[in-house]
């Protein structure tokens, strides 16, 4: 159990850090446009540190949660990375840094999900991963949109 809790304080700690990032980056400019969307990015992470909270409280993922798997657009694969030190963004420049990091914590969820032996972490990992994949898939048919 005291695995299981610090695998999920973790994932928890990652979801606080997002959290953080996407408010900075809101901060960061005084694009309406840009500032929702990373709102909209800071409240989705919100909400999967309170889903995470409430595993470690109850040590089961929401009964009833269905893993739905988003259509991969796969554009953060062909986008040269934006330096995330600039003090303004354009939108553009906005959604490829959101597509980049929710492709790396799916990514990195999707690697935790493969390494967990324990039936239940495979489940939260794999649930996470696919949330993640939203994620991406909200920015990435934003950029569409602007192409």
């Amino acid at each position: 159990m005291n695995k299981f809790n610090e695998i999920i304080e973790y994932a928890i700690s990652l979801e606080e850090e997002a959290m953080a990032f996407y408010e900075d980056m809101g901060s960061r400019t005084n694009k309406t446009e840009t500032q929702k969307v990373f709102h909209d990015m800071f409240n989705m992470e919100k909400g999967h540190k309170h889903q995470l909270e409430q595993v470690l409280k109850n040590h089961q993922l929401r009964q009833g949660k269905q893993l739905v798997a988003d259509p991969d657009l796969r554009l953060s694969d062909y986008m040269v990375s934006v330096d995330e030190s600039k003090k303004e963004y354009s939108y553009q420049e906005s959604l490829i840094i959101g597509m980049k990091r929710e492709n790396a914590a799916m990514m990195l969820y999707q690697k935790l999900s493969e390494e967990m032996s324990d039936p239940e972490l495979k489940e939260i990992f794999s649930f996470l991963a696919a949330e993640e994949r939203k994620h991406k898939t909200y920015f990435e048919t934003r950029l569409e949109d602007q192409m």
